[in-house]
């Protein structure tokens, strides 16, 4: 780690000890005061709630000193919720009331900076309750709003809302945002939206100017943190290069200039297809090397058909992930080598490369399968020198990445956190939480991985002078305080 002090979030889910739709307001306050006695709420300005647990962490962190958060009120399959901002430090988290929720912001040292104004979500379903898999999660998600003029945390969540006592419920994804940089108690939205959705398959990407939210049916919708919606599809195409496209609900990002997208909905870097920014750049021009603009692609029932290169597949902060096709001659079923290119939200540029493919990251909002382990996003260390994506990791100021577990017979590596040291953490094996998986480090200046012990505990994301652990201890055991309540600690890092 760098040598300032850091901090790892842990969330750890255990077996539900009061439902969501059933708990006291207060749970997570009542539990986060610990010892202190002080409680996590009660406004800005609170005192720093008390570590009760103990965790293995990476050996960069102290395990003794630091914080948590405890949310009685969580069932074990749904998502903890809480985002950080990594470059101010700062960790957003929810509290639950009786019928609403209140985003609570703290420093990387526990210090309450702003507690939210009560937000309503919208109405649960009984799949959602249940926490089916495949459905809606029963808890807001946090999201990071990162790469304007100002950071927000988006507090967005699907569900069931009428209009008025006069309308039906209808599906929606209700979403509010939060200046990360506000201080204080009852701390207004900058902007509240509801989009409807019309399919259960709902996709939620985080961009530089708010979020997108998709479904596989109907419009794309972008908000932004002033809660003005734009819609693009089926009543506003998004015209990218000279054509009119619908966008790709599979990847979308809300880039400062309006929407980027994929040109066409297809899961197939092979094929081609394209990307863009409405409006603005196009992949054609911003290929990187080895990648022709255009594929040359072959069907015995149409010919031959040239079509734009390259496949978004993810983002982290304004960088976009895609994979390219390496030449100019599109095939099928992986018969060309593919390579992955970061590229600049603003302006297309390439950032850096590496020759493999990175498969599409899940932003579908539903609850993952509890049979595998949790998907994992791309992330960007603090100081946004290097980034991680499933088992690439790049060093973004050299212009390069590293291919991590590409041999014959090596395990899958998924990276979940990089930090400003290029040290990222991860895990190599099976996604089936039933088969053990091996916690590992990687050195981005070297590409080298080094296994840690098997009950570490793993950062999932990193803050400034910090560090994010997300695993539901699936990777660790929780020594002291139980492992029975999902929890959020905070640990300290070591000199």
């Amino acid at each position: 780690m760098a040598a300032s002090k850091a901090v790892a979030v842990l969330a750890l889910a255990g077996v539900l000890a009061a439902g969501s739709a059933g708990c006291s307001p207060g749970d997570g306050e009542e539990a986060a005061a610990g010892a202190s006695g002080g409680g996590s709420g009660g406004g800005a300005g609170g005192g720093k709630p008390a570590l009760k647990s103990r965790i293995r962490p990476p050996a960069a962190f102290d395990a003794t000193a630091g914080w948590e958060i405890q949310a009685r009120w969580l069932a074990p399959e749904q998502p903890f919720p809480y985002a950080v901002s990594p470059k101010s430090g700062k960790i957003a988290y929810l509290e639950k009331g009786r019928d609403d929720f209140t985003l609570k912001v703290r420093d990387a040292a526990g210090e309450l900076l702003a507690s939210a104004r009560p937000w309503k979500s919208p109405q649960v379903t009984e799949d959602q309750i249940a926490s089916k898999p495949g459905s809606f999660p029963a808890v807001p998600v946090i999201t990071l709003v990162s790469g304007g003029a100002r950071e927000y945390f988006a507090v967005w969540m699907a569900g069931k809302k009428a209009e008025d006592e006069l309308h039906e419920a209808r599906s929606v994804v209700s979403v509010a945002f939060y200046p990360v940089d506000a201080s204080g108690e009852n701390v207004a939205p900058s902007g509240t939206a509801d989009v409807g959705v019309e399919h259960d398959r709902v996709h939620v990407f985080p961009g530089s100017a708010g979020i997108v939210v998709s479904h596989e049916i109907g419009d794309t919708h972008l908000i932004s943190p002033d809660g003005k919606v734009s819609v693009s599809g089926e009543t506003a195409k998004v015209r990218i290069g000279n054509q009119a496209v619908d966008p790709d609900p599979a990847f979308a990002y809300a880039g400062r200039s309006g929407l980027i997208t994929n040109a066409e909905e297809q899961n197939d870097p092979y094929e081609g297809g394209g990307f863009g920014a409405a409006g603005g750049w196009h992949s054609t021009q911003v290929a990187p090397p080895g990648a022709a603009p255009v594929l040359t692609w072959s069907s015995v029932s149409s010919g031959s058909e040239r079509k734009p290169n390259g496949l978004l597949v993810g983002s982290a902060g304004t960088n976009l992930i895609a994979t390219w096709t390496k030449g100019d001659e599109a095939a099928h079923s992986g018969g060309r080598e593919l390579l992955t290119a970061v590229h600049e939200s603003a302006d297309g540029k390439v950032r850096a490369t590496a020759p493999c493919a990175t498969e599409p990251h899940d932003y579908e909002a539903d609850i993952p399968n509890p049979d595998r382990r949790l998907p994992r996003l791309p992330a960007l260390s603090p100081n946004g020198a290097y980034l991680s994506s499933a088992a690439t990791l790049f060093d973004l100021g050299q212009g390069k990445g590293h291919c991590l577990g590409q041999e014959e017979g090596a395990k899958d590596i998924t990276l979940f956190a990089v930090g400003d040291d290029g040290v990222a953490y991860g895990t190599a094996g099976p996604e089936r939480r039933d088969e053990p998986a091996v916690p590992i480090s990687v050195a981005a200046a070297t590409g080298a991985i080094t296994t840690l012990p098997a009950e570490t505990v793993l950062p999932d994301a990193l803050v400034k002078g910090g560090g994010v652990f997300v695993d539901r201890g699936a990777l660790g055991p929780v020594e002291a305080g139980g492992g029975d309540v999902p929890r959020m600690i905070v640990l300290t890092s070591k000199e």
